[in-house]
């Protein structure tokens, strides 16, 4: 650790932070005066970085510790050192004083004691009753991974349309109006033709 004399923060967080840096050129910040800046990207993303709370809109920032390519455009603008705003927790000194205690050795598995008490085993699998489940269940509107689905169209979405009275909201099957078309094809078969003979 002798060879991290002169660092801030370690050398893979500092890495990160380099490659960070190359990002932040395509966002362009805009300073509102006091300790916010507002930094508009590609394709006109905007967010809103402030500097006292350390916080980014896009929220990288709070959940990494490591400031985000937004927040690193707008710190090179107020001309601040980018490496102060890291964490704590990735700095040098940290790493330092979480290993500064020694770690206590152990023996081989064999030459630990002995204990009295019996060995703690898992529990006994229960075969679960019905098929297994082979496939994980899917979410809606997910592709399915067999290859006959695959080439298959999706009907979701669709709008079912009656062929008996063309109205839409429901299909041949399930038309309540079976009766009516019964009686309309009985009139048609049979009247008009008698009708014609006349």
């Amino acid at each position: 650790m002798n060879r991290w004399d002169g660092l801030l923060i370690c050398p893979k967080i500092q890495k990160r932070l380099e490659k960070t840096k190359e990002y932040a050129a395509s966002w362009i910040p805009r300073w509102n005066g006091i300790d916010q800046c507002e930094v508009v990207g590609p394709f006109n993303k905007q967010y809103i970085v402030d500097f006292k709370q350390q916080t980014c809109g896009c929220r990288g920032w709070e959940m990494s510790g490591i400031p985000c390519p937004r927040a690193v455009g707008a710190l090179h603008l107020m001309s601040e050192d980018v490496e102060y705003y890291v964490h704590e927790y990735y700095a040098v000194e940290t790493y330092r004083k979480i290993y500064k205690q020694h770690i206590n050795t152990i023996n081989d598995a064999e030459l630990w004691p002995v204990k009295k008490y019996a060995i703690i085993l898992p529990p006994p699998l229960k075969k679960k009753v019905g098929r297994r489940q082979v496939e994980r269940r899917k979410e809606p509107g997910e592709a399915t991974s067999t290859p006959q689905d695959a080439t298959r169209l999706s009907r979701r979405g669709l709008v079912m349309k009656c062929s008996n009275y063309k109205k839409e909201g429901h299909n041949k099957r399930s038309c309540k109006g079976q009766c009516d078309k019964l009686l309309v094809r009985i009139a048609y078969n049979y009247i008009i033709p008698v009708v014609f003979r006349r």
